[in-house]
This record gives structure tokens, C-alpha cells and sequence, in this order.
């Protein structure tokens, strides 16, 4: 489903133009019947076929909707500014010829019938109608595919308005002379079924979808379209006696050259795309009746997340929640299975453009949990969804009792340092142990926390459950722990100073508040929106049982890396070398602030392979991928040496700065990576 799928018929009558009084005299018929290419067959189970009706319908469509004023709309194709009619460009030529039609009474008829639905609704309906103009209402058609054409739901009402409808399209179907169209076009379809043939040559795509959701249809169905606009799709699912069969509608993918009739291209060639779009439509009958399945309250809980991305969710035309819900999830299967057909690339595109483009921002959740699943062969969709749902609710209630960001102070002695979380943790460990009640720690201590601690529940913390799991485990290391957790807030004056110091050498620098939280032993410092966010359980002196992560003296150097992250305006860039430098910059300039950081084993282990791991970045740095380099590795020694190599480039680039200032600041301001990696002058010695 595409931005205007959702357009009623009714809103597109509104927009039209002016009628222009008459009509174009018909086209003159033709003897012979028009036929569209024959089917393919890609294996048992897929077949790929043109339908006639569907391809009446975008035709009416596009006359009616599309085509107004395309020779003015510009798009956004691809990060360029393309002119709608050059993009849309098929659609552009049979527009200039049976615009006029528009206004034709036929038309307009069909229009009032269906003012109030979407082409989603039609289409089941056209799927299981014979072919216009011959189309009619079957006497033994199920209700649920006539029901919407009546506002109110009234049966006999909506069966008589959708034979109406089929019959103002059967009329208007001769008055254009559709079948003369079809036959005049017949090199384009042909053209088109092709690609369709090159690009679909088997059916790995289906059985891994199959595979995914864990669930089988007994035959798909893709159908292509030339005259639906591009990018516009369409799922449905439809019973023929004990079978089900489902649809991915959709029109083309990609640009179209159609000058040369020995060489044309209809826009269907590019596997990727016509696969992505088969297995988002597929996918909404995999999807869409798992969510429908849950409760209304269930779903409308997690509304108020829609707000923040209502704007853009609209524009792509899903107007509601529950349409926004379920194609986060959709999309989800996309990445996914993707990543399972090998197509790593493929997937990393379509995260990219699913999130920061088209602001799928609940997308991470989603995949995290989905990932989960699949690795389970015991886990079910269902219960995934349910799991989705939970972390959806619990945002929801961080997100309400939240506080407004306050515009960030300049000076530092105006940032705050919270600990009443670590109060909070040790009252509700207390009262739990030696259990630690789930339950109780999601409601008495997650649940009312700070916007901090709350801030530390995604990816680390998780939930309750999570936290329970981890105290069981670890009872004897939190109660060493303890004494030190109420030691941390005796550092707030040395960081002070530190912050000052950064103050000294970046003016730009603003200090956030600072919230000592106690999460599950696995993070011992972020930062959020609101601020730098500190796990109190990290830090201690060594006995010779327990080995905390960082020494209590560290807490002011590990602040200060936050802190120096909190100023970070950086290009996106996920390349290894733009996350070392992230990473690096912030113990470069912590170092200068601080007098030292808090990663000093790494840099041991380095400083002895310095040559080797410089040889080694040099040809690694432009990937994508970290491992070994940073947060993972099968080296314990070497985890996280990236930190180590972000520092070295830096440092090279501070110390042949004549201005300091300016140097920290183009540190703290990089819009090229690699160009600051070259005027660095790391690896040229």
C-alpha cells in the first residue's frame, strides 16, 4: 500500500477541474476481442497475470485522479525532483487521450457510488466479478465484498449501490472503448509480462515468506498493472471453495522508457523492487488478520503514538493507527526476509528508507522482537505481536509522564545530578528479595522512576521480567554493589569542574542533567533526549569475588565521555570509520577535559598492535560493519579497539591544529567523514 491508496472517491471528485462541456466522440470499435498476455507460471503454487478489471479500475482512476494537473506535480523519486508526468510516464500518455471522459455521466456515477471507499475495497470485489463490460453482482457472493459500497452497512442497500457501481463501469467501458485500448497497448503489456518473467524466475521469495510468518496460502497471485499509478499496491486474500488465494496488486516499480518500440521498459525489470513489492502485499494477509485478531483496546492502548508521526503517516495515506500498526510490521517481514534471501543490502536499504525517510520510528522495536522470534522455532507470531504490543504500552506511559524538554542549559553548574532512583531500587529490592517479583519491579520501580531510568529501559533494562531474571542471578554482586551505588553522588563537584573545562574549549557546549539510575549490569552509561543517563551498578571496587566493570574513581571520566556525545552533530553515516570517530572523539576530548578516560584497558591491548589493527582499518574503514571492532568481538582483547583508532585520528588531527578551539570544534562538527579522516593524516606514516 502506497501514499493515495486511500483516497476516496469522493475526495477525488472534489479536486477535479471544471467539467468541460461534451464528450470525445468514441473510438471506433474493433471486430476482434481484446486479450491481455497469457499468465505466467513461476511454479505450482505463484502465477503472475494481468486482470482486466483491475486494469479498468486504475484506468478510471488515473483519468479521474491521478492525471489532474500532472504536467505541474513534481515528485520525490529516489532523492530527486522528478516531474510527475515524466515519472508516471504510461500513465501520462492514455491520460492525454481519455481525459475528457472524466466528466462523462458514467463517470461521474460510478464516483458518487464509490465516494466513500478506497480502491482496496473495490478490488476484492472486481477479483470475483466477470469482465466489463459484461460485469455483474453473483447471486452467491459473500457479503463482506459488497457490504462497504453502503456508508451505513445495510445489506440489501450496498448490494444494489455495488451493481449499480459495476454497471455505470460497464457503460463507461464502452463509451472509452476499452477493448480498442487494450488492443492498441498490447506490445506495452507484452513488453511488460517480459520483465515480469525475467524478474520473478522463481519462487525463493514466496517460501521464505512462508517461511517467516510460519503459515501457508494455497496459491498467490501477482498482479500486475499499467495503469494503477507506480508504487501503488494492494493486498487481498479471497476463498474459492476449500482454497485460499492471495493477491499482490501493484504498479510499476521504476522508471520506463517507452520512445523505442524494439526496446521498451514498462518499469517491471528491477528484481529487488518487484519482489519487495510482492512480499509487502503478500504480507499484509499474513499480518493483518494476526492484529485484527487482538482486542480493539488492545491495539487503541498504543494510539497515542500515532501523534508524532501522524504527518507523514498520512501523507503515504495511512490515516489510522491500526493501518500505521500494521505496516510497521509488514515492513518488518520485508527486512527480514530479505536478510534471510541473502539480500543483505536489499535490506539495509529498505531500513534506511522505511525509517529515516518515511519515519517508520517504531520499526527498531519490531525488528528487535521479530529477530527474536525467528530464532525461536517455539515462538509464535502471535505471541510476538502480543510482546510488540507491551513495549508499544509501556512507551506510551513514558511518553505521558515525561516532562517537556526544557531548553538546555549553557552554564554548567546548571545541570542537575538525580540518584533518587537508586533509593528507589533498593527499596523495591528490599521488599522483593530473595524473588524479585517481576511484577512489583515493573510497577514500583520501573513504571515510577525518572524520565531517566525510563530512558535506560530500551535495549538494556527491557522490562521487569528481564530485571528479575538478572537480580536471581546476580543477587550476591548487587548486594557488594550497594555500598558503592550511594558513593557516586560524592563525584558531582569534580564533574562540575569537568564540565567547565569543556566549557573552556568549546563555547558551543550545553550540559544536560545527569540521572544515576540502577539497571541490569549491562550499561554503564547513554545518553537520551533529556540528558546523560549513568548505570550506578557498574561501578565499585574489585574484591576477589566480584570484579565490577569500572572503578568508582571513573565515574566523572565516563560522564564526561557521555557528555562529549551530547555535543556530537554529526553527518549520518554508519560506516565503521564514522563510528570509531565517534566513539574515539568522545575519550579524545574527555581525556583533554578530565585528564583521562575510562577505557584504558582497550588502549593497552592496542598501543601493542597499533601497526596491525592501523593496516587492518585502512581496509575496512568504508564498511558497514563493526565486528571487531567495536561493542562485539570473539577477541575479548580486542572489543571495542575502534575506540582506540577514533582516539589516534583525533588526536593526529588536534595536535596539527594551530587553533585548538577550532580543531575541538570541527572535531564535535564533522559533515564528511572521510574528509576528516584525510586531513587528520591517520595511516599516511
Amino acid at each position: 500500500m502506497v501514499p493515495n491508496d486511500c483516497l476516496n472517491f469522493g475526495q477525488k471528485n472534489k479536486i477535479m477541474i471544471k467539467f468541460i462541456i461534451g464528450l470525445l466522440l468514441l473510438f471506433c470499435a474493433v471486430p476482434c476481442q481484446a486479450q491481455l498476455p497469457k499468465q505466467l507460471s513461476a511454479g505450482k503454487k505463484l502465477k503472475i497475470a494481468f486482470n482486466k478489471n483491475i486494469e479498468f479500475l486504475g484506468f478510471m482512476y488515473f483519468i479521474t485522479y491521478e492525471g489532474i494537473n500532472i504536467e505541474t506535480k513534481m515528485l520525490e523519486i529516489d532523492g530527486q525532483q522528478v516531474a510527475e508526468k515524466d515519472w508516471q510516464s504510461y500513465g501520462y500518455s492514455f491520460y492525454q487521450k481519455y481525459k475528457l471522459h472524466a466528466e462523462s455521466s458514467n463517470a461521474q456515477t460510478a464516483m458518487g457510488i464509490a465516494e466513500h471507499l478506497w480502491l482496496s475495497h473495490i478490488i476484492p470485489l472486481l477479483l470475483q466479478v466477470d469482465d466489463f463490460p459484461n460485469a455483474k453482482l453473483p447471486t452467491n457472493l459473500e457479503e463482506q465484498y459488497y457490504l462497504p459500497f453502503s456508508k451505513d452497512k445495510n445489506s440489501a442497500k450496498a448490494r444494489a449501490n455495488a451493481q449499480n457501481f459495476l454497471s455505470a463501469c460497464n457503460e463507461l467501458y464502452k463509451e472509452v472503448d476499452f477493448g480498442s485500448y487494450l488492443l492498441q497497448a498490447e506490445k506495452y503489456y507484452h513488453a511488460a509480462i517480459g520483465q515480469l518473467k525475467a524478474s520473478v524466475p522463481s519462487t525463493d521469495f514466496m517460501y521464505a515468506a512462508e517461511k517467516f510468518y510460519r503459515k501457508k496460502f494455497d496459491q498467490y497471485r501477482l498482479v500486475p498493472s499499467l495503469t494503477l499509478p507506480k508504487g501503488m499496491g494492494f493486498g487481498s486474500k479471497l476463498k474459492y471453495d476449500d482454497s485460499v488465494t492471495v493477491y499482490s496488486i501493484f504498479g510499476a516499480v521504476d522508471y520506463q522508457k517507452l520512445s523505442d518500440l524494439a526496446a521498451l521498459d514498462m518499469g517491471f525489470g528491477n528484481i529487488d523492487k518487484v519482489r519487495e513489492m510482492g512480499i509487502h502485499e503478500f504480507g499484509h494477509s499474513f499480518v493483518n488478520p494476526e492484529i485484527e485478531a487482538f482486542p480493539s483496546t488492545r491495539t487503541s492502548a498504543t494510539s497515542p503514538l500515532f501523534k508524532s508521526i501522524s504527518s507523514a503517516m498520512e501523507s503515504q495515506g495511512y490515516n489510522t493507527w491500526l493501518a500505521c500498526l500494521s505496516e510497521h510490521l509488514v515492513r518488518a517481514g520485508e527486512i527480514l526476509i530479505a536478510e534471510k534471501l541473502g539480500n543483505r543490502a536489499s535490506a539495509e536499504r529498505l531500513q534506511r528508507e522505511f525509517i529515516e525517510k518515511r519515519k517508520f520510528i517504531y520499526l527498531p522495536i519490531a525488528l528487535q522482537q521479530l529477530r527474536s522470534y525467528t530464532a525461536n522455532p517455539r515462538d509464535s507470531y502471535e505471541k510476538t505481536i502480543d510482546r510488540i504490543l507491551s513495549i508499544l504500552e509501556e512507551k506510551v506511559k513514558a511518553d505521558t509522564n515525561a516532562q517537556p524538554m526544557l531548553t538546555l542549559p549553557s552554564e554548567p553548574r546548571k545541570a542537575k545530578f538525580h540518584t533518587t532512583d537508586i533509593n528507589l531500587f533498593w527499596s523495591v529490592f528490599d521488599k522483593t528479595y530473595p524473588r524479585f517479583n517481576a511484577d512489583k519491579l515493573q510497577n514500583e520501580y520501573l513504571d515510577k522512576g525518572s524520565i531517566g531510568l525510563k530512558g535506560l529501559i530500551k535495549g538494556r533494562i527491557e522490562n521487569g521480567k528481564n530485571l528479575s531474571k538478572v537480580l536471581r542471578q546476580q543477587t550476591a554482586y548487587y548486594q557488594y554493589i550497594r555500598q558503592y551505588t550511594f558513593q557516586i553522588d560524592k563525584e558531582v563537584e569534580r564533574i562540575y569542574e569537568n564540565f567547565q573545562h569543556l566549557k573552556d574549549i568549546y563555547r558551543k557546549a550545553v550540559f544536560p542533567d545527569v540521572y544515576f539510575v540502577i539497571g541490569a549490569n549491562n550499561s554503564g552509561g547513554t545518553i537520551f533526549e533529556n540528558g546523560l543517563i549513568v548505570g550506578a551498578e557498574k561501578f565499585g571496587q574489585p574484591s576477589t569475588i566480584h570484579k565490577p566493570a569500572l572503578d568508582i574513581n571513573l565515574v566523572d571520566e565516563l560522564i564526561c565521555h557521555e557528555l562529549v556525545h551530547f555535543q556530537q552533530n554529526y553527518a549520518k553515516d554508519k560506516s565503521l570509520l564514522a563510528q570509531c570517530i565517534r566513539e574515539g572523539s568522545a575519550d579524545f576530548i574527555c581525556e583533554l577535559i578530565a585528564g583521562n578516560h575510562s577505557n584504558m584497558p582497550i588502549y593497552e591491548y592496542a598501543e601493542t598492535h597499533k601497526k596491525m589493527l592501523q593496516q587492518e582499518f585502512l581496509t575496512k574503514m568504508n564498511g558497514n560493519d563493526w565486528t571487531g571492532w567495536l561493542y562485539y568481538s570473539k577477541n575479548p582483547a580486542r572489543k571495542d579497539v575502534g575506540y582506540y583508532i577514533g582516539y589516534q585520528i583525533c588526536k593526529k588531527y588536534y595536535d596539527k591544529a594551530i587553533d585548538k578551539k577550532q580543531a575541538i570544534w570541527d572535531i564535535l562538527n564533522i559533515s564528511d567523514f572521510r574528509m576528516f579522516f584525510e586531513a587528520s593524516g591517520y595511516g599516511a606514516n
